[in-house]
């Protein structure tokens, strides 16, 4: 088990869920750190990268005991995750969504627009 077998199951659900003509799908935030995801996901037309101040998802994310790439000091870990992930991120997305001071009717609403564009 562990993150390589994780990373291979995610990457194989990526496939699959990519091969069908309509969907939403929510990534994990490691899904980049393989370049065949990168690539799978440079062709869609419709990725969005939804983020937020490190302060902020540690906070969100305080009570989730079963991040194993979190444990410990989860600020430090989270911000050189997203320090690692970030230029891969931005390579893929094609809309950014800063979340950490909107609500969630308002992300929605950022969506749909960008859905129906």
């Amino acid at each position: 088990c562990g993150e390589s077998f994780f990373r291979d199951k995610e990457e194989l659900i990526l496939s699959e869920v990519l091969s069908r003509d309509s969907f939403v799908l929510s990534t994990g935030g490691g899904v980049v750190e393989r370049e065949k995801n990168v690539l799978l996901l440079e062709k869609e037309p419709k990725v969005v990268f939804l983020d937020a101040k490190t302060e902020i998802l540690c906070n969100r994310i305080e009570t989730d005991c079963v991040r194993p790439l979190l444990k410990g000091d989860c600020f430090l870990k989270l911000k050189a995750l997203r320090e690692r992930r970030a230029a891969l991120y931005k390579k893929v997305s094609k809309l950014f969504i800063d979340t950490g001071e909107l609500s969630e009717e308002e992300v929605i609403k950022k969506l749909v627009s960008f859905s129906i564009e």
